[in-house]
C-alpha cells in the first residue's frame, strides 16, 4: 500500500464534525446554564421563560413583546429594569450580589425618551433591595452604599448600555443593519462583553408616520417624487418591505450574538381588558416568543366638592392602586 492511499485510509477513519455541530452539542451540555441565561429578571417573564425553555419550547433566545393599550402603562420602566440587570456586575464590592449579567445591551430609542437620570435611579433601586435582601432575617443593620462605589459602579454600567435614536422606519432598518459592524470592529467600551439584548422602546413609534407616507404615496405622482429624494440606500424596495427587513435584521442579531430581543408597543385606542389586538404590519404580531400584556387599575376620579383632607383619607389605598400593575402572558409558536 502506497503512502498516498494509506494516508487516505486513515483520514477515513477520522470523524469530522463541523464546528456549528460542536457548538450546539456545547450548548446541550450547558443547558442549565442556557435557561439561566436566558431571564431578563421580571420575575412573570422569567418564569414564562423557565417554562419554555424546560420543554424545549424555547429555541434561541428569546423574543419578548411587552404592550399596553396606552402610554404610561410602565413598559419603559420593565426595560428598564431588564437592561440595568443586564449592564450590572453580579456582585458589588465582592460582597453583595446584585444579581446582574455584567454584559451589554443595544438600546433603541425610537421613542426618544430615554432618561438617563431615570435608569440611575433604577440600578439604585436594585442595588437597595439586594441590600434589604442580603439583610433580611439576620438581624443586621442595612449598610448604606458608599456614594464613591455606587458611582463608579453605576458609571461603568451605564457605559455598557449604547443608545442609538433612528428618527424613522428607514433609519431604524439601517442602525439594525449597521449594528453588527459597531459591534465587532468599534473601539467602545462593551468590546469585551457579550451582548445581552437588543432593545426597541418603541416598535410602535413609527406607526403615525409609516401611516400618513403610505397615504402620500398612494396620491399619483407623489411616490415618484418622494423615492427621486431619498438616499440610493434606503430607495432600492425597502419602502414596500421595511418591516420585513427589520424582522429580518433583528433575527440575524439574535441568532449571531446569542442575544435576546425585547421591544414595546402601545395599543392605538385604549381598551378595558386584554388581549390587545396587534396593529404593525405583518411580521411583527407572528415574531415574539412571548407577548406580555401591561395593565393598571384604573383609579377612580375624586367626587366633585370633596375636600383635600377628605381625599387625604384614602391616599395610600389610592396610591397602592396607582403603583400595582398586572402582566399577562400569552405564548406564541413563531420563535
Amino acid at each position: 500500500m502506497g503512502a498516498e492511499a494509506f494516508g487516505a485510509k486513515l483520514l477515513a477513519d477520522v470523524d469530522s464534525e463541523s464546528l456549528s455541530s460542536i457548538l450546539d452539542e456545547f450548548r446541550k451540555s450547558h443547558a442549565e446554564d442556557a435557561i439561566e441565561r436566558t431571564l431578563v429578571g421580571i420575575k412573570p417573564i422569567d418564569h414564562a421563560l423557565s417554562v419554555l425553555a424546560a420543554s424545549g419550547s424555547l429555541r434561541g433566545k428569546p423574543v419578548v413583546e411587552i404592550t399596553s393599550p396606552s402610554s404610561a402603562d410602565g413598559k419603559t420602566s420593565l426595560l428598564y429594569y431588564a437592561a440595568a440587570l443586564a449592564v450590572l456586575p453580579a456582585h458589588l464590592d465582592l460582597e453583595l450580589s446584585l444579581g446582574g449579567q455584567g454584559a451589554a445591551v443595544i438600546w433603541l430609542d425610537t421613542d426618544g425618551r430615554f432618561d438617563v437620570l431615570r435608569f440611575k435611579q433604577v440600578m439604585l433601586g436594585i442595588a437597595e433591595e439586594s441590600i434589604k435582601t442580603a439583610h433580611c432575617g439576620s438581624g443586621e443593620a442595612e449598610t448604606p452604599i458608599d456614594g464613591a462605589v455606587s458611582y463608579s459602579v453605576f458609571e461603568e454600567a451605564l457605559r455598557h448600555v449604547h443608545i442609538f435614536r433612528p428618527q424613522s422606519s428607514a433609519a431604524l432598518l439601517a442602525t439594525l443593519e449597521s449594528l453588527p459592524e459597531y459591534i465587532l470592529h468599534t473601539q467602545h467600551h462593551s468590546r469585551w462583553r457579550r451582548i445581552h439584548a437588543v432593545i426597541v422602546d418603541s416598535a410602535s413609534a413609527f406607526y403615525w408616520q409609516d401611516w400618513r407616507e403610505a397615504e402620500i404615496s398612494r396620491i399619483p405622482g407623489a411616490r415618484e417624487e418622494a423615492e427621486a429624494q431619498l438616499q440610493p440606500s434606503t430607495a432600492t424596495g425597502h419602502r414596500a418591505h421595511i418591516h420585513r427587513g427589520i424582522i429580518s435584521c433583528l433575527h440575524s442579531l439574535r441568532k449571531r450574538f446569542s442575544c435576546s430581543i425585547l421591544y414595546a408597543t402601545a395599543g392605538l385606542y385604549p381598551a378595558r381588558s386584554p388581549p390587545f389586538k396587534p396593529y404593525l404590519p405583518h411580521p411583527w404580531p407572528i415574531f415574539p416568543t412571548v407577548r406580555f400584556a401591561v395593565r393598571r387599575d384604573p383609579v377612580r376620579p375624586f367626587a366633585d366638592g370633596m375636600t383635600v383632607d377628605e381625599a387625604g383619607v384614602d391616599a395610600s389605598a389610592r396610591q397602592e392602586i396607582v403603583q400595582r400593575v398586572y402582566l399577562q402572558a400569552s405564548e406564541e409558536s413563531h420563535a
